[in-house]
């Protein structure tokens, strides 16, 4: 998808050092391979992903703020 440009050294095993070597886990686009796996259902595995990493971090927030609430909310009672 033109996504990655090395620009890198064009000799031919710089290249492949390159791409076989370089951790891209996490990154845009990267969908490790798996036989038999057509590029549409490797974006649809990439927009689902993107969506659970979108979750979780949702998720962690609210979490968080329903704690730092509850927290708040004890304190005041102990104050009183």
């Amino acid at each position: 998808m033109g996504v990655w440009d090395t620009r890198i050294d064009p000799s031919l095993d710089h290249q492949l050092d390159e791409i076989t070597n370089r951790d891209r886990k996490g990154s845009c686009f990267f969908m490790e391979i798996q036989d038999g796996m057509s590029f549409p259902a490797a974006k649809e595995l990439e927009r689902r992903a993107s969506d659970r990493r979108a979750f979780l971090t949702t998720t962690r927030v609210a979490v968080g703020g329903l704690l730092i609430a509850t927290i708040g909310h004890v304190i005041g009672l102990l104050v009183k």
